[in-house]
């Protein structure tokens, strides 16, 4: 048995599109990796009582990757604990955010993924 340690082989063009930054089918980066200010989020969501805002502001998957475990990096408000700066940055999972609350806007590109 050799104690020489096997050099490790750079990722195939397959392994690299089944990351989670790029679409499966092809090297499309995530159009959501981008951080934005909050101002500018690509969607805004609110809780079903509309005492919770959330902002999406950065996605970590690109939306044909994503599960329901998938992060994203969300603005959030509470509308009756209103904190000095506004807004609290977390990260949430998609189905915290997309399916406990309804969208009320969003940016063109995220409508193509996100509206259902």
């Amino acid at each position: 048995m050799s104690n020489k340690k096997k050099k490790k082989e750079p990722l195939s063009r397959e392994q690299i599109c089944r990351s989670s930054r790029f679409r499966k089918d092809t090297d499309t980066p995530n159009p959501f990796d981008e951080e934005v200010p909050v101002k500018k989020a690509y969607a805004i969501y609110l809780s079903p009582e509309q005492l919770i805002e959330y902002r999406v502001i950065k996605t970590f998957n690109h939306p044909l990757n994503e599960t329901e475990e998938s992060k994203w990096l969300v603005a959030r408000k509470n509308m009756l604990i209103g904190l000095p700066e506004g807004y609290d940055l977390v990260e949430l999972t998609r189905e915290d955010v997309k399916y406990k609350s309804f969208m009320v806007s969003c940016s063109d590109n995220w409508k193509q993924y996100h509206a259902n």
